[in-house]
């Protein structure tokens, strides 16, 4: 809700909005090529989907807000164009300090107190309700990250609830592929865990040794894009809503899961 020019009321805060981080005076940097898809760049583009709602803490570092909201953009347009698909656009709310974030869970996002209390000390939520939280710890990558589940859901659902380490690893797959300028992954840890026991978004819920098994979903999507490509990645992401994990692995890369754990063994 508008409350004042150049102010809005955003939970129990009141957020400034400056015109300034308007996506149409934004020099964008050269976007980087997703799934084919060309660069762009230049402050003279038209209003679109991908132009966030932005909502800022006041006190926050400008060159923040900037950051975020360039890297927003550029996630939206490379993903909307590969995946010919796209989630309702969000309202961006970048925070300072954490306390307001949290504030915000509850009475913006309706998260209750044990909700909340998950992301106390770090982290933050995957876009809902149409919002997109930023906290002050989460890095650009990691905005990337959060948008892309937009895009995951957009594709397939609520599929991702049976097939959460496609969901994560495709996530930071596409973090950091295409929002750090970085051709490898991350040296991750040989992986410790069966498919089977992070497949489901209630088991990632229960584990301590998070990083540890985002690190492996990501580095599996990376070997499935290695050995089939990020088309059939992105078929495979689609098939999932309609005909399960399972299901979807036959059709469109005729494997089951047993194979899929075989790439990951050591030495592979």
């Amino acid at each position: 809700m508008e409350s004042a020019a150049g102010v809005r009321r955003g939970g129990n805060l009141t957020y400034t909005y400056n015109e300034a981080f308007d996506m149409r005076t934004l020099l964008l940097f050269p976007l980087l090529t997703l799934f084919g898809c060309a660069t762009a760049r230049g402050p003279d583009i038209a209003p679109s989907p991908w132009q966030p709602t932005v909502i800022v803490e006041p006190g926050t570092d400008p060159a923040r807000v900037r950051t975020v909201v360039e890297s927003y953009a550029n996630t939206w347009r490379v993903l909307a164009k590969s995946t010919s698909a796209a989630p309702s656009p969000y309202t961006v709310r970048i925070y300072r300090s954490r306390e307001p974030f949290l504030q915000d869970l509850k009475t913006v996002g309706g998260f209750d107190d044990r909700s909340v209390a998950y992301f106390a000390r770090s982290g933050a939520p995957r876009p809902l309700r149409g919002q997109l939280y930023v906290p002050p710890d989460m890095l650009v990558e990691n905005v990337c990250h959060e948008l892309t589940h937009g895009f995951f859901e957009a594709l397939s659902g609520q599929a991702y609830r049976q097939a959460k380490w496609l969901d994560e690893g495709f996530a930071s797959y596409v973090a950091f592929r295409y929002c750090t300028n970085t051709l490898e992954p991350p040296a991750f840890e040989p992986p410790t865990l069966r498919l089977g026991e992070v497949t489901l978004e209630r088991q990632w819920s229960a584990r301590p040794d998070k990083h540890h098994i985002y690190g492996q979903s990501a580095r599996l999507v990376t070997l499935m894009v290695e050995r089939w490509g990020e088309e059939r990645l992105l078929d495979l992401i689609r098939a999932l809503g309609q005909h399960g994990l399972e299901g979807a692995l036959k059709q469109v890369l005729e494997v089951g899961v047993e194979e899929l754990e075989a790439m990951l063994e050591p030495g592979d």
